[in-house]
């Protein structure tokens, strides 16, 4: 998918998204799932999760940098902070977003801070180690030359740490 969406979603009991809404889980018990039975089920849309809103990440910052779009390809949640990180293939910036996913101060691009315009990033997903605070960025492929003047592709994993401010800083790649 060409943007990253972060979807909310509501189980709602009726035939419309009009009618009955509930704010909070419901258990609903049916037989096991088979694909086969459920599809063709008359209640098929009584049963099933609903969208309920859409959310871009440029509509939950209150400063989103001019970029067309974020290509968002990895997010982890961070439990000390409460929050999302997002890291984008074509962007060295991470974003930092709440896990209400609405808009507020506290969303926000972190940017790299040795980053000097270069190309794309190329992350491709993102991990966080909780002892040390330590982010792991992975660049998918990495274009090499190897020892037979052959061009190799490789993986990169940049360790990366941030410290509460609006740049992270590489530790080792």
């Amino acid at each position: 998918m060409a943007q990253f969406i972060f979807m909310a979603f509501v189980i709602l009991l009726g035939a419309s998204s009009a009618t009955k809404k509930t704010q909070s889980p419901v258990t609903v018990t049916y037989p096991s799932w088979n694909d086969d039975a459920n599809c063709d089920d008359e209640d098929y849309f009584k049963f099933t999760l609903k969208e309920e809103l859409t959310q871009s990440i440029g509509g939950m910052l209150k400063n989103s940098p001019n970029v067309p779009k974020f290509k968002a390809s990895g997010v982890v949640y961070d439990a000390s902070r409460d929050a999302y990180w997002v890291v984008f293939d074509s962007l060295w910036s991470i974003a930092k977003l709440t896990s209400d996913l609405t808009r507020n101060d506290e969303n926000m691009m972190i940017d790299y801070q040795y980053n000097n315009g270069d190309s794309e990033s190329g992350f491709e997903g993102i991990t966080r180690d909780e002892a040390t605070d330590t982010f792991y960025l992975l660049t998918e492929s990495a274009e090499f030359t190897d020892n037979d003047g052959d061009t190799v592709y490789h993986p990169l994993i940049h360790e990366v740490q941030y410290s509460d401010g609006s740049t992270y800083s590489p530790n080792r790649l």
